[in-house]
């Protein structure tokens, strides 16, 4: 993906200054627009690197950070301005205080730079960046998911240019709203904020992990990362870096992150992918499951007969389904969220932002309806595990825990 740091290096760029916004350097960028009315909200599409001359435009600082406000809530790149005695001069202060307070990159160039040039050598570039990462789609499909077996006599080509030889491993991702505990998914009138996001995603992991792949599907991204030997503890630390930087963005956002294990050979990849999606389908609270924290559910998930496995794990929790089915209720979600936090009342009411009077009667419920003890910490793991297969099983037909509000 590039982003407006890429944008640094080109030829015309030499004569363009930064002049604030360095800390959005990272936005991802998409084509080149030239803002010619006040109002530019309408045509923006996300990634916009926007090019002002101010001709026949207002020049104050007030008008410059109603652009950039717009330009922000648009999902812009950056904004860069053409500077002329007779238009505008210089960019205000108030205005490259009110960039760098946002992050927004805000870029004057001379006035005789010209459009055609710079307009040129942006969109060359991303076309010829649309080139390869079509190309590296196309591999990552074949080796993630088989879409197509890969020539034999194409793979070693292809194994030295991306440098594919050594320990990857494959990171799988999911982005829900959370509200009392029960996860939605995000709407078609918020891709902004999902691009925002996964441009966050995909600059922290290339950050870290200078071989970072990633492939979008369905707006959930798939990262394929080479490690180097005791990575994977920082490969963990990444991916919690980044929930946290989410949740503070956006109130209520869940991002999940499932990874598989470590292979050397590409022709395993794919099993690394498998392993990813069946961690990220068990992801509790915490957010990030590799594979090999599973422990007995690795094996559980290799049985020939998985449809026996949801059925017993449906059967177990039958009278809560059929509970919460009748009554549009989420007894499931409850007892999920009751048992991961240690039966703690207070942190399971906390999550589902519930009284604490109507958790108790709940959990009463729950007990009734099962017809067990909640004190035994047998029933508990079982109880558990039932809700780890259920939800699994769900997940893998594209569903998630059943239930209403």
């Amino acid at each position: 993906m590039l982003s407006v740091k890429s944008l640094l290096g080109l030829e015309c760029f030499r004569r363009i200054t930064l002049e604030a916004g360095k800390g959005g350097l990272h936005r991802r960028i998409s084509w080149p627009n030239i803002a010619q009315t006040a109002s530019i909200r309408e045509w923006l599409v996300g990634g916009d690197v926007i090019l002002m001359s101010g001709v026949g435009l207002d020049h104050s600082a007030g008008f410059l950070n109603d652009l950039i406000q717009q330009a922000i809530a648009g999902d812009a790149a950056c904004l860069i301005v053409l500077l002329h005695r007779d238009l505008i001069p210089e960019i205000p202060p108030e205005t490259i205080a009110y960039a760098d307070a946002h992050a927004f990159p805000l870029f004057s160039a001379p006035w005789d730079l010209q459009l055609a040039t710079l307009i040129g050598e942006v969109s060359t570039l991303i076309l010829q960046d649309q080139y390869g990462e079509n190309l590296m789609n196309e591999l990552l499909e074949m080796l993630l998911f088989k879409r197509e077996l890969i020539p034999e006599d194409l793979m070693p080509n292809l194994v030295e240019k991306y440098r594919l030889k050594g320990p990857h491993i494959v990171v799988t991702t999911a982005c829900n709203w959370v509200h009392a505990g029960v996860e939605t998914p995000m709407r078609l009138a918020e891709l902004p904020i999902r691009r925002q996001v996964n441009s966050m995603m995909i600059q922290t992991l290339k950050g870290a992990f200078s071989q970072t792949y990633y492939i979008n599907r369905d707006w959930n991204l798939v990262f394929l990362i080479g490690l180097r030997p005791g990575q994977a503890r920082q490969l963990r630390q990444a991916l919690q870096a980044v929930q946290s930087r989410a949740a503070e963005a956006y109130h209520n956002l869940r991002v999940r992150f499932g990874a598989g294990n470590i292979y050397h050979e590409p022709e395993l990849f794919a099993r690394s992918c498998q392993e990813a999606t069946k961690a990220l389908s068990l992801c509790g609270e915490e957010g990030v499951t590799f594979f090999s924290d599973l422990g007995i559910f690795q094996l559980l998930m290799e049985l020939p007969d998985q449809r026996r496995v949801r059925e017993y794990a449906a059967e177990q929790l039958a009278p809560l389904l059929e509970y919460d089915a009748k009554y549009k209720k989420n007894l499931l979600r409850t007892l999920e969220i009751y048992l991961q936090t240690s039966c703690s009342c207070k942190k399971t009411a906390e999550i589902m932002y519930l009284h604490r009077n109507t958790l108790t009667y709940q959990i009463d419920k729950i007990r009734s309806l099962l017809g067990v003890s909640l004190e035994e910490a047998e029933v508990r793991n079982h109880l558990y595990n039932c809700l780890k297969l259920y939800r699994y099983s769900r997940e893998g037909q594209g569903g998630y825990l059943e239930g209403g509000s």
